[in-house]
């Protein structure tokens, strides 16, 4: 049997500093999919996509990330029904 736990939450910190390029190569290298365990990242979706196009076009990241943005109503259901009963 398969246990699902709480979905692991990150947060890309300052706009200005490095966290969003760590969380977009780590996403790039495949070292974010954690098995049975959802990854959200929270970051302003603008700035996430501008930096993410900045680093493929230097080379830092190679691999078409999906990035998309959730509604509140969408992140609340996710994390409670991921926590289960």
């Amino acid at each position: 049997m398969t246990t699902q736990r709480l979905p692991l939450v990150i947060t890309s910190g300052e706009p200005a500093g490095i966290g969003m390029d760590i969380i977009l190569m780590l996403a790039d290298r495949q070292q974010l999919n954690l098995p049975n365990r959802a990854v959200i990242v929270l970051a302003d979706i603008k700035a996430l996509q501008q930096r993410y196009s900045e680093l493929k076009q230097k080379g830092a990241v190679k691999q078409g990330l999906l990035i998309q943005q959730l509604a509140m109503d969408e992140l609340h259901e996710l994390m409670w029904t991921q926590a289960g009963p």
